[in-house]
This record gives C-alpha cells, sequence and structure tokens, in this order.
C-alpha cells in the first residue's frame, strides 16, 4: 500500500493525467503564458500599423499650396546687347544651347499616293527613288471588268432615253384625247335641257372626259418617271466612267518615290485591313496602305528628340547646326519651325523639327543626324559634333524670379524649390543662391544653385520646410504670362 501511494504521488508530481471517479481521465489545465497569448499577438498588430503608417506618412502629411515660377535661362548676347548693337554688323558670341540626334523626314510630310477603287494592279511604272511629276501615271489596275461595266451603263442610258422618247409621244395622244371629249360635252351640254339627248348619255360622256383627263395625267407622270430613270442611268455611266478612270493612277504632285508597297498582281481592297502593304513577293492585299509615298528632295526637315533638361533652351525660330556621317566635313544650316505638343514618356525627350535652309541632295529620310541649337555667331565649316578647338562656349545666364528670394543679405539668398517625387506629388527644397546682379523686371540673375527649368516657390499658404509636401496651384496662365512679359524684358 505504501508503494503504491508513492507511485500516485509521482505520477501527479510529472503532470500526467489520472483517473477519477468512474474511471474518467482528468487532464490538467495549462498554465496560462502572457508572453504567447498576449504580448506576441499586440506587439504583431503594432508593427503591422506602424508599417502602413510609416508607409502612409507622404499622403497623411498636409500639403502647402505653393505657386511656382521657372528658372529662366538666356544667352549672355540676347540680354546684354543694346538694340543698336545686336543691329550691328559684328555677329554675337556663339552659343551652343543643347545638342540632340534626330533623323531626316520629308517637310511638312510625305504625299501618300491612294487608290479609290478595288481590283488587282496589272503595273507599277516607277520605282523607288525615281523622279516623277504631277499627273503622270504610276500605277495601272486591271480595267476589263471596269470597261464592261461602262458599257453596261451606256446600254442603261440607252434603254431609258428610248422609254422616256415613247412616254413623251405617248402623251399627245392622251391630251387630243381629252380635248375630243371635252368639246363633246360642251356641244352636247345644251341638248340636255331641250332633251335632245338622256341625261344618262351626257352623265357617261362626262365620265369618259374625266377618265380621258386621269389618263392624261398619268402619262404626264410616266414622262416624269422616265426622265427621272435617264437621270439616274446617266449618273451610273458617269459613275462607271470615273471607275474606269481611277484604274489609271497618277501622281498627285511632283517628286520622288520615297517607299512602294505594289507590285503587280497585288489585289487592293478598300476594307480596312491590320496588315501592311502588298509589296511583299507573295504579292497580298494592300487594304488601305498607300502605294506610293512621295516627297521633294528639295524640302527636308530633321526631327530632333531633345532631352527634357535641355527642351527649355529651345524656342521656335532657334538656329541649329546639322551634320550627318554622309557628309562629314559639311555643317547645314536650319531652323526650328515645329514643336511637337508630346513629350516621349520612356525616352524622356520632345521632338523638335528643324528645316534645313538647303538640304544636298545626297540626304534620304531616315538618315541619322546629330544636331546642335545654337544662339548668335554664324555656322561653322567643321562637320564634328564637338564646337571647333579654341571656340569659346558662352555659358546660359540663369534668372530667378525676385519674389522667390528670402533670407536675402548682400549677394546670398535662399530659395525654396518644388521638387517632383515618384509619387506624383512635390517637396519643398531649400537652395542657397549667390546673387549676381540686381532686380530687372522682376527676375535676379544667380550664379548657382539652380539649374534651368527648376520650379522656385514665389508664394505658399503656410511655412515651408525641407521635405515638406507641397501641393502647386494651376496657375498656368500667370505664370505664362509672367514669362512673356520677362523674355520680353530681358530681349
Amino acid at each position: 500500500m505504501v508503494t503504491r501511494s508513492t507511485g500516485n504521488l509521482l505520477t501527479l508530481a510529472a503532470g500526467a493525467p489520472t483517473r477519477g471517479r468512474g474511471g474518467a481521465i482528468d487532464v490538467p489545465r495549462p498554465r496560462f503564458r502572457w508572453s504567447t497569448r498576449v504580448l506576441l499577438p499586440l506587439a504583431m498588430l503594432l508593427g503591422a500599423v506602424g508599417v502602413l503608417g510609416y508607409s502612409a506618412r507622404e499622403s497623411l502629411r498636409p500639403a502647402v499650396e505653393v505657386t511656382v515660377l521657372p528658372v529662366i535661362a538666356r544667352p549672355p548676347a540676347l540680354i546684354e546687347a543694346s538694340p543698336e548693337a545686336r543691329s550691328a554688323s559684328t555677329p554675337a558670341a556663339r552659343v551652343i544651347l543643347a545638342q540632340a540626334p534626330g533623323w531626316v523626314e520629308p517637310e511638312p510630310y510625305a504625299v501618300l499616293v491612294q487608290p479609290l477603287i478595288e481590283g488587282v494592279v496589272r503595273e507599277v511604272h516607277v520605282l523607288e527613288g525615281e523622279r516623277v511629276e504631277a499627273g503622270q501615271v504610276v500605277v495601272t489596275l486591271i480595267d476589263e471588268d471596269a470597261r464592261l461595266a461602262l458599257e453596261r451603263a451606256d446600254a442603261e442610258v440607252l434603254t431609258e432615253r428610248a422609254s422616256v422618247e415613247r412616254m413623251k409621244a405617248d402623251l399627245p395622244i392622251a391630251l387630243a384625247r381629252v380635248a375630243e371629249l371635252r368639246d363633246e360635252v360642251e356641244r352636247k351640254r345644251g341638248l340636255v335641257e331641250i332633251r335632245g339627248i338622256s341625261e344618262g348619255e351626257f352623265t357617261r360622256l362626262t365620265l369618259r372626259l374625266k377618265a380621258a383627263e386621269a389618263e392624261a395625267d398619268a402619262a404626264r407622270a410616266a414622262v416624269a418617271v422616265a426622265e427621272a430613270a435617264l437621270k439616274r442611268a446617266e449618273v451610273e455611266r458617269r459613275t462607271a466612267q470615273l471607275a474606269l478612270e481611277r484604274t489609271v493612277i497618277r501622281a498627285p504632285v511632283s517628286g520622288v518615290v520615297l517607299s512602294r508597297t505594289v507590285q503587280p498582281g497585288t489585289r487592293i481592297s478598300m476594307a480596312i485591313s491590320g496588315g501592311g502593304g502588298g509589296g511583299g513577293a507573295g504579292g497580298g492585299g494592300a487594304g488601305m496602305s498607300a502605294m506610293l509615298s512621295l516627297y521633294d528632295p528639295a524640302r527636308l526637315q530633321v526631327r530632333a528628340d531633345v532631352p527634357l533638361a535641355d527642351f527649355g533652351k529651345i524656342a521656335l525660330g532657334t538656329r541649329a547646326e546639322v551634320t550627318t556621317e554622309a557628309l562629314p566635313d559639311v555643317v547645314l544650316t536650319g531652323e526650328v519651325r515645329r514643336i511637337v505638343h508630346e513629350a516621349d514618356i520612356q525616352r524622356n525627350t520632345v521632338a523638335v523639327k528643324v528645316v534645313l535652309d538647303a538640304p544636298p541632295s545626297v540626304l534620304k529620310p531616315d538618315m541619322l543626324m546629330r544636331v546642335r541649337f545654337v544662339s548668335g555667331g554664324e555656322a561653322t565649316s567643321a562637320g564634328a559634333g564637338a564646337p571647333r578647338d579654341g571656340e569659346a562656349v558662352a555659358e546660359l545666364r540663369l534668372y530667378v524670379p525676385e519674389a522667390a528670394l528670402t533670407e536675402r543679405a548682400s549677394d546670398r539668398a535662399v530659395v525654396w524649390l518644388a521638387r517632383p517625387t515618384r509619387g506624383g506629388r512635390a517637396v519643398a527644397e531649400r537652395r542657397d543662391v549667390t546673387l549676381q546682379s540686381a532686380a530687372d523686371a522682376g527676375y535676379v540673375r544667380v550664379l548657382d544653385g539652380v539649374k534651368a527649368g527648376d520650379r522656385v516657390i514665389v508664394q505658399s499658404s503656410g511655412p515651408l520646410a525641407p521635405g515638406g509636401i507641397v501641393r502647386v496651384r494651376d496657375d498656368s496662365i500667370a505664370v505664362h504670362a509672367m514669362e512673356g512679359a520677362v523674355d520680353h524684358a530681358l530681349h
């Protein structure tokens, strides 16, 4: 007995289950652990809340509304020279504003030669690179079906013309019958009163007159219908004649063949198709694509992809120097005539069209070019993309709005920039700048601290702090007006 009691006590001390009354097993309750039941879940929850709060910190911070103006860059020759000096014969200092790659394009665009009917190409009379004149035949289509359609339309015209003649011949007969019956009615009207004829006979005569008049009206309408059918047949004949004429495709303008997309046997379909031209070996359908494209070699332009960092230095009328490997010792000149109003988001560039002054015959569309945008000076004759040896390239001068200057002391001041972030918002950034001159037209020249195109804050709805979120007001109209006034004053 002592031995059994000692074994039971040892079993209970070890936490092993015991049997109670009725033979049921009693399982001991586990101890309550605060570290795993409360502290660990609470720490996980607080950590998740902290991570969410940290990731959304930019959205939770209040934004300060600001008004911004750009930093303006101007060549010194445009700012310092007086009107008398600018009109003198001595050229201004040559300034390279920006450089960009590009390629040759027809100016303003290539002229497409489009088919106006469906069909199959019989013959192509010109090839790529050949010179054509306006009105010259360039492509002919198979025209047998068009000729048969024209003959059928001629036959329809003859048929309808004969129908008109027949209807016009029937109309006088009907009118004569009406006149005869009307005369008879008038002569016998008095006989009814003296009982020379019966009323029934006179009534039948009157009814025959009305029937004759209706037949005359029908004859007139038949003539009108026949004439309308003749006009329709004549229109169909002109349509067939036009379709036959359109089987001969002519050049709309004079120029050189830039590309060709058809060959003999190519089927021309006016339906919109997703495929390209039919110029391949298989001779497939050309769809809505052009048969030929023409351009004038004397009118060429260069499309240059200017980086956004340099785009603010270029405007309409900016002069350009263009070079190519095909003419290594020649520098071509041109002028910015068009600026594409859409940037390339992938390459971070803006397309600028430079019209060449006198393009040589060696230039061809899609040739790669190198463009230097310059201000002042004269075009060089060196062929490389870099400035000539010994040539001094003037720096652009930077100007900031005087309203953007804070903490100004002598030739030092502080400006705040609205710097864009990846999330589409902007943050305030403090910059120290060195001033060079007094205010002119509301702008002050600075030597460092900013670059062209930076947006400086000129007004804010609250205090600014480095890294603070700012929201730029949509004051584009006022900004453009101030830029125009400043540009006029500095020039």
